[in-house]
């Protein structure tokens, strides 16, 4: 271990002169290893090399209290409170508490990583410098400036890292996941407060330890969530896989946590972690827009917005998914229940005729009068209208499909007619409003009757009997009306001019709506009425 000082080594104290170092290196290699306490001695008579080793014993200590305290038997842990030792001096005799082979506990473990942490705050270069500077005076060497000092502590903190290290690693896996994730909390108040040099170098190497489970974990997460997406399961089905994705989540995180919270006092990601975020938003991502299983894709954000609410960035896009599948998920659900609502409210059925009845129904899916029917979803064309006669109204539906036309007229009975026009116009007329709006905004151009026209203008016949031309208006210097039954459009300059008959042309009624739509929202394009 670090804590094997030439010092300890040999036999010495601090203040011996160069003499008595070398006197006591042979004394040791007549009994023993003769290249180890050559070592030893060249490690402490040689001026550059002597500070690594000063700085690993205990400068500012007589010789009779460093010797004391690096006896086995003694208890610093036990006693720091009341023994005035230097910060730096009392750094090192709780790193040389990390080589006794006494029982560890977890308790013990964390108060001697909370003490190192405590008094590696309070260590101060330029007093080690003093210290160490005392001491060679005494032992006649040359002294040290405080760049010396400063340059020789930063490969010391890893040293003692290493130490305090070694001594969480004689606990189980479990407790040292829960030892070091309850520490990180203490040193960086829950990722608030940067940690101290020593603390952060621990966790770095504590890291690399916990890498060796961190990475396959990982992939053993992706694989399951492959497996998820490629298993065509419902979500019902999918349950135990979830749980499992859940528990391995859990577990992964367990131990990342620490390593979050340091980042997150340092204004960082850690990149492990934002790494496996990314992948689980993707696959819940999937679930979502592929799998159509948004339910599973909520609980997934629900878990990974906990547990990675350490990562900044990336909980707040999980925070923002789950408001996402919410909507989607309440949205859907309104959807159902509107679905029903509005199947409920198509359905119609009624006579007409005085002595040879017809009937006709209207459902969700379809019309049917007398013994045809066409389909609601497949129709492109729609018509309709009222002929005033003598005694009676006339009443005609005319409705068109890729493959037939449906005709339906009967005279009379004007409140049957109302009823199957307005749950025409909410299945068909809605739905070819919005087909017309979405393609005039990608540039199609339409024609009905003898008018033409697209997003932003129109093209209607010139008003002359003999050698009209076709002009161009845009829609706002075009006025639109109904009059006698039709559709009427006339140019601001009186010079062109359309009618479109409600009974006779196809999705007239369509482009009138629109046009009222148009002035009511005053807008310039027809598209502008979608947003």
């Amino acid at each position: 271990m670090s804590t094997d000082s030439a010092f300890k080594i040999l036999g010495v104290s601090i203040r011996d002169s160069r003499s008595r170092i070398v006197e006591a290196a042979e004394d040791k290699a007549l009994e023993l290893d003769f290249e180890k306490y050559s070592k030893a001695r060249d490690a402490l008579i040689n001026p550059r090399l002597r500070l690594h080793e000063e700085l690993r014993w205990l400068p500012g200590l007589s010789p009779k209290r460093a010797l004391e305290a690096t006896q086995k038997d003694y208890d610093y842990l036990g006693q720091r409170e009341s023994i005035g030792v230097s910060p730096f001096a009392s750094f090192n005799l709780l790193a040389f508490e990390t080589s006794k082979r006494t029982e560890n506990t977890r308790e013990r473990t964390a108060d001697i990583l909370s003490a190192m942490s405590d008094v590696f705050e309070e260590i101060d270069p330029e007093r080690i410098a003093s210290e160490v500077n005392e001491d060679r005076a005494i032992a006649q060497f040359p002294a040290v400036t405080i760049k010396d000092v400063e340059d020789a502590l930063s490969p010391l903190w890893r040293e003692r890292a290493a130490d305090a290290l070694s001594l969480v690693g004689q606990l189980d896996t479990d407790t040292i996941i829960q030892l070091m994730r309850a520490f990180a909390e203490e040193v960086s108040v829950d990722g608030i407060i940067v940690p101290n040099e020593f603390v952060c170098i621990l966790y770095e190497q504590y890291e690399i330890e916990a890498q060796r489970f961190l990475e396959p974990e990982a992939q053993n997460i992706q694989r399951l969530c492959n497996a998820i997406l490629d298993s065509g399961h419902s979500e019902t089905a999918l349950a135990p896989f979830a749980n499992e994705l859940e528990a391995l989540v859990r577990r992964w995180d367990e131990v990342a946590q620490p390593f979050q919270l340091i980042a997150l006092a340092k204004g960082l990601d850690h990149e492990p972690s934002r790494e496996l975020a990314n992948a689980l938003r993707g696959f819940s991502v999937s679930l979502h827009n592929d799998k159509n299983q948004s339910h599973l894709a909520k609980e997934v954000s629900d878990l990974c917005a906990e547990v990675f609410a350490e990562l900044p960035n990336i909980g707040e896009t999980f925070e923002e998914d789950r408001a996402t599948l919410d909507d989607v998920i309440a949205a859907r659900a309104r959807s159902v229940e509107e679905e029903e609502t509005f199947a409920s409210e198509m359905l119609y059925e009624a006579e007409v005729g005085t002595f040879l009845k017809q009937r006709i129904s209207v459902s969700a899916q379809q019309i049917n009068w007398k013994n045809d029917s066409i389909k609601l979803d497949e129709i492109i064309g729609a018509r309709w209208g009222a002929t005033k006669e003598q005694y009676t109204t006339s009443f005609s539906i005319v409705l068109t499909s890729p493959k037939k036309v449906l005709f339906i007229s009967f005279s009379g009975h004007a409140e049957v007619f109302q009823a199957v026009i307005s749950r025409i116009w909410r299945s068909v007329g809605v739905r070819l409003l919005l087909e017309m709006l979405t393609q005039l905004s990608s540039g199609k151009r339409f024609r009905i009757g003898n008018v033409t026209f697209d997003d932003t203008t129109v093209t209607l016949p010139e008003t002359k009997v003999f050698g009209a031309k076709l002009l161009n208006y845009n829609w706002e210097d075009v006025e639109s009306r109904t009059y006698n039954g039709a559709l009427q459009l006339l140019s601001y300059d009186a010079k062109a001019s359309a009618s479109l008959s409600y009974t006779d042309v196809n999705n007239a009624h369509v482009l009138r709506r629109i046009l009222e739509m148009r002035l009511e929202r005053e807008v310039a394009a027809l598209s502008d009425l979608l947003s």
